[in-house]
C-alpha cells in the first residue's frame, strides 16, 4: 500500500506578504537605514508606478563601499545605482524546493514573489525562510 505524502509546500505558504519596497531614487544612506531598522537583508526596488526594477541588498551596499564609495557621497548615490538587476523572481505557486534551487543557481539569498504580473512584487522569500521549513 503506498504511503500518503503531504503535498509539497508552496512559496506563497511561507513568503512575507506585502514586502517593504523602496523607490529607485532613494539615497543609499536611507536604504541602509531601512535595512537596519527592519533587520532585513534586501529590498525590492520599484519605479514611480510600483513596477519592479531590481533588488538592493546588504551585499550591494558592501560592494559599493568596498569599491571606493564613501559615506560622504551616500546621499548622492541612489538605490538604482547599486541595485542588482533584474530581480530574481518566482511565482507564489512554485514549490519551496524550486525556490531553493533558484536561489542556489542564481547565487541569491532572496527571491521576489510575483503573480501573473511579473513586474509587481507581492512578497519575498529568503534563504532564512527556507531554513525554517527545511525537513527535519
Amino acid at each position: 500500500m503506498p504511503l500518503d505524502r503531504e503535498p509539497e509546500a508552496m512559496v506563497l505558504d511561507l513568503m512575507a506578504n506585502d514586502p517593504i519596497v523602496i523607490a529607485a531614487d532613494l539615497p543609499i544612506a536611507q536604504v541602509a537605514k531601512v535595512l537596519s531598522d527592519y533587520d532585513i537583508g534586501g529590498l525590492p526596488v520599484v519605479d514611480s508606478t510600483g513596477r519592479l526594477m531590481g533588488v538592493v541588498s546588504q551585499s550591494d551596499l558592501l560592494r559599493y563601499w568596498r569599491t571606493g564609495g564613501t559615506t560622504s557621497d551616500s546621499d548622492a548615490v541612489l538605490a538604482r545605482d547599486v541595485m542588482s538587476k533584474p530581480a530574481v523572481t518566482i511565482q507564489g505557486s512554485a514549490s519551496l524546493r524550486e525556490a531553493a534551487q533558484l536561489m542556489v543557481e542564481r547565487h541569491v539569498a532572496r527571491l521576489v514573489v510575483v503573480g501573473d504580473d511579473a513586474d509587481v512584487p507581492l512578497g519575498l522569500i529568503s534563504d532564512s525562510d527556507l531554513m525554517r521549513a527545511f525537513p527535519r
